[in-house]
């Protein structure tokens, strides 16, 4: 990782990679496993900021029955038409 930021696995492994790349399959806990590796002292840093909205609190998931997705809900309105809104 010639940046020093790099998130994801294809940065986990050395440069050249070994001809075999894993010797066996890696376990993924996180999203980020590569940075989390060299910067351990912002695992917890990352997880609690990813966890709050920009109004400061803690945000929550709700789903949207009718499109069958998932959005983060903060507490602020989002204009996303509902079901009976004929926009």
């Amino acid at each position: 990782d010639p940046w020093g930021y790099g998130n994801s696995l294809e940065w986990a492994t050395s440069c050249p990679p070994p001809r075999h790349n894993f010797t066996e399959l890696p376990r993924i806990r996180s999203e980020r496993p590569a940075f989390e590796l060299h910067y351990p002292h912002m695992v917890e840093r990352m997880h609690t900021e990813g966890h709050v909205g920009l109004t400061g609190r803690p945000r929550r998931e709700r789903s949207l029955g009718e499109v069958g997705a998932t959005a983060v809900a903060d507490g602020e309105g989002d204009n996303v038409p509902g079901p009976s809104d004929p926009k």
